[in-house]
């Protein structure tokens, strides 16, 4: 007969498997025995730990898969990281530089010569300012000077040297019907005598006579419908130092 546990052939009349110890004995008179443990089955416990421990084995390699991918992606695997191209910085568009005005020379009436000091007459003034909010004009008269009454048409300030030897005259009116030519040509005519220096233009003139031992100056500018004018009577002797002061006076002529 065979082992019902082991399948192994056992002797009749034996009380157990020698193979497996399986106690066996009669269930009757026809010679049948049972054993009192269920059927074997070790082939199939064998195999449930062998299967057991095969998926094991197949978890910790996995693991340890995953955890090598794990490290190698979070260490860049060695691999050079890709670089993004820098955005190329626009290059500022310079701002134009404006090209400065050239400035305006203003007209040239008389040019400066040497000033020497003659009869002590002063050869370099300080000036104060005379204004016309009328007229929109305004102008240098040497500092030290007097003023005097001077009934001349236009007339709004005179002024002289103490000794009354030199005088200016600040003056304006409407332009009414004269012209550039027309009141230069008045003036040349209430002076006679030789014409030393004479200039004009579309809304200015300027003349000098010589009349004996004195000079006539005179310097007249057009504007907003009015004449705005200085006059500079003095010795032709001190023509030296007076020229000084009809160029600084012209200078600080405004109109507005």
């Amino acid at each position: 007969m065979q082992c019902s546990r082991c399948g192994n052939n056992i002797r009749e009349g034996a009380d157990f498997c020698p193979r497996c110890g399986l106690t066996i004995r009669p269930v009757g008179g026809n010679g049948e025995f049972y054993n009192n443990y269920p059927k074997n089955n070790k082939n199939d416990n064998s195999k449930a730990i062998i299967a057991i421990v095969m998926v094991s084995v197949f978890v910790i390699v996995a693991a340890v898969i995953v955890c090598t991918l794990m490290l190698v992606s979070n260490s860049g695997g060695g691999k050079t990281e890709a670089t993004s191209t820098p955005i190329l910085t626009e290059t500022p568009t310079p701002e134009p530089t404006a090209t400065p005005a050239p400035e305006v020379t203003p007209e040239v009436i008389y040019a400066v010569e040497d000033r020497p000091a003659v009869n002590n007459v002063i050869p370099n003034p300080d000036y104060t300012r005379f204004s016309s909010s009328l007229y929109g004009y305004s102008i240098n008269y040497p500092s030290h000077y007097i003023a005097y009454n001077d009934s001349s048409a236009g007339t709004l300030y005179a002024v002289q040297e103490p000794d009354g030897s030199a005088r200016e005259i600040i003056a304006a009116m409407p332009i009414g019907n004269e012209t550039v030519s027309s009141s230069m040509s008045s003036f040349i005519s209430a002076h006679p005598g030789t014409i030393t220096y004479q200039t004009s233009g579309n809304d200015y003139y300027a003349a000098n006579i010589r009349n004996g031992d004195i000079e006539y100056y005179k310097y007249c500018k057009f504007r907003n419908g009015s004449m705005c004018w200085f006059e500079f009577i003095y010795p032709a002797a001190l023509h030296s130092i007076y020229d000084g002061y009809i160029n600084d006076i012209y200078k600080s002529i405004e109109r507005y």
